[in-house]
């Protein structure tokens, strides 16, 4: 039972400033605190929760236990529940219609896509704070400029990468126009890519993938444009690796033993740090791809 001194025990561990417990509707606060307890959580994993996102207290302890329900009606287990607050506390912070919007978003992803989104919720608890009744334009929109023919391809890329359902569309659509222009894909190029790494979608242009593919085309690599395009179509994932973490000491180390990168596997760059070095043993010693 949740009594004004374990409040008060609370409110001292967390010391919160702008929203203080003490000043709180007592009786609502200790409702949503035995919620919480009853779910598992420990004081200090609610502790946690609670400086993460303190405005939740000042909401009704009835509607939070209604999206609660929700969930655990839905096949989600209380572990699952407490760790996606614990990412996104305010998805349950809502009016007594959250379980109808709740509902909606379940039902387009299972039935709509075929996705399993007890899964996906987990991972991404920020999928239930999205705007239900948009959800179909959007994934008709990332049909339309991703080039995925077919439904399945929606679902695929939307389950591999759900951020896909809340970027902008001026976001994707700005990150699509970059690659078609620098590696002049056609319809089908950029269909395998998104569909294979669907994840270059949440790569900056600017801070990101620009920087990679003007270093790899650079005298320091000298790669061409079309030795670039086909890396990336045989590896997407070339580019969001770590240009200063992974990509350039690894160019290093091949310049230093004057091995070319364009006669190198083109899954150099996924390979563990231990394995690009045996590989590289390997190739110094027989001397195999030297320049």
């Amino acid at each position: 039972i949740i009594n004004d001194l374990k409040i008060s025990s609370l409110s001292h561990k967390i010391r919160l400033k702008k929203f203080p417990i003490e000043k709180m509707n007592r009786r609502n606060v200790r409702r949503i605190f035995q919620l919480f307890y009853e779910l598992g959580m420990t004081t200090d994993f609610l502790s946690g929760v609670i400086l993460k996102a303190p405005q939740l207290l000042s909401y009704s302890s009835v509607n939070i236990q209604k999206s609660i329900k929700y969930l655990q009606n839905e096949g989600l287990t209380n572990e699952g529940i407490c760790k996606m607050i614990h990412i996104r506390p305010m998805i349950l912070a809502g009016s007594t219609r959250e379980g109808k919007r709740m509902d909606l978003i379940f039902r387009f992803l299972q039935k709509d896509l075929n996705i399993d989104s007890k899964k996906l919720f987990y991972r991404y608890p920020q999928v239930l704070e999205l705007k239900a009744d948009g959800l179909i334009e959007k994934a008709r929109f990332l049909s339309q400029v991703l080039k995925l023919r077919r439904w399945n391809d929606v679902s695929s890329v939307i389950s591999t990468f759900p951020p896909l359902l809340w970027l902008s569309e001026s976001n994707v659509q700005e990150k699509v126009n970059f690659l078609e222009k620098e590696f002049e894909l056609d319809d089908d190029d950029l269909r395998d890519i998104i569909v294979t790494y669907p994840q270059i979608m949440g790569l900056s242009v600017e801070k990101n993938l620009k920087l990679k593919v003007d270093f790899m085309l650079s005298e320091h690599v000298a790669l061409t444009r079309i030795e670039l395009k086909d890396l990336v179509l045989y590896q997407p994932a070339l580019l969001a690796y770590s240009l200063e973490g992974r990509i350039k000491p690894r160019l290093c180390k091949l310049q230093e033993n004057s091995i070319s990168f364009s006669y190198a596997p083109p899954y150099l760059m996924s390979l563990s740090d231990s394995k690009f070095e045996e590989w590289l043993e390997v190739q110094i010693s027989t001397w195999s791809i030297k320049q």
